[in-house]
């Protein structure tokens, strides 16, 4: 199913029974073209531990969204558990998909309760540098609506004034 599969594409679920649905590589693939479609918000951070993971702030709540929308049971949540597979190693690259998808359970490097705490501090920091730059983004906007809107005001004073002005130089003008 893979083939079809592009950036606005809407996940197939896994119902009960024999049913057509997205596997964990369609998962996977709807992952890579939404990576794509906001390719400039894609990022690297390394964690206390030296290693890198991959997010994206607009790709990822998107994928996590519907995947969180599965069944109990369905395939692809299932198939997480292959470490062998690709799709696997993909999301153990994607911070937060390792954490939400439950990879990060089967992951032997991270058995230790240290190295999950780690991982898990890593993913809240995350979610707190995506809170402080919609702050900033915010913040700037309403700056720059701010300082624009004295800047208008001022104009608009200095405008009036120089029409103020030579009208009145006008009348007195007429009036001589």
């Amino acid at each position: 199913m893979a083939n079809n599969i592009t950036w606005d594409s809407v996940p197939i679920f896994d119902g009960w029974g024999w049913d057509d649905h997205w596997t964990l590589n369609d998962w996977v693939t709807w992952h890579k073209a939404l990576r794509v479609k906001y390719s400039s918000d894609n990022k690297t951070k390394k964690d206390s531990l030296g290693r890198e993971w991959l997010y994206n702030l607009k790709a990822d709540p998107i994928w996590i969204n519907q995947w969180r929308k599965q069944s109990f049971g369905a395939e692809p949540t299932n198939s997480i558990y292959n470490t062998q597979s690709d799709a696997f190693k993909y999301i153990k690259q994607h911070i937060y998909l390792y954490v939400i998808t439950g990879a990060i359970t089967q992951d032997h490097n991270l058995s230790n309760p240290t190295a999950v705490k780690d991982t898990l501090t890593d993913v809240a920091q995350g979610v707190g540098d995506a809170i402080e730059s919609a702050a900033d983004t915010i913040t700037t906007g309403y700056k720059i609506l701010k300082y624009g809107a004295i800047g208008l005001i001022a104009l608009a004073v200095i405008g009036g004034s120089v029409a103020i002005y030579y009208k009145i130089k006008t009348i007195k003008k007429l009036s001589k």
